[in-house]
């Protein structure tokens, strides 16, 4: 049931090169302000850092798990469309570029988005004991980072 967290890890793993000298790595955790995931999730969150350097953890007061993970990795054409071409159900997303989808991974809502030279993938646990956000609120969340990466 913990498919999500090693998506999490291995889109981490991502070669650095594949984004230009210049760009600063965006913030997982900055991203999207406290406030915005409250007025989206309608509860209060805490965000820590997630367990790469491109991940957050996002936690809905009172579950011990994450709820959401948002990761921001530097884009690698080949691993997105393996990625992309391996996920079955998915749905296009307008307003989230070429390569913006939602699909549900083991019940629970993931939505992906390719901007400047990053993947945007912001994904929800599956585990019980968890605050499940609907795929509508995933997608809003998106938008908002896909705004400002």
């Amino acid at each position: 049931m913990k498919r999500w967290l090693p998506l999490a890890g291995l889109l981490g793993l991502l070669p650095l090169a594949a984004v230009p000298a210049t760009a600063a790595q965006p913030d997982a955790c900055r991203i999207v302000h406290p406030s915005e995931y409250q007025r989206v999730l309608h509860k209060r969150v805490k965000l820590s850092q997630g367990e790469g350097l491109t991940s957050c953890n996002v936690r809905v007061a009172g579950p011990q798990f994450p709820s959401i993970i948002p990761n921001v990795n530097p884009y690698n054409a080949a691993y997105v469309n393996r990625l992309l071409a391996s996920l079955t159900g998915k749905q296009r997303v307008p307003g989230l570029g070429p390569k913006g989808y939602a699909v549900l991974i083991d019940g629970a809502p993931t939505v992906y988005a390719v901007r400047h030279g990053y993947i945007i993938a912001f994904q929800s646990g599956a585990d019980p004991g968890q605050y499940h956000p609907t795929m509508a609120q995933m997608i809003a969340l998106t938008k908002i980072a896909y705004g400002r990466v």
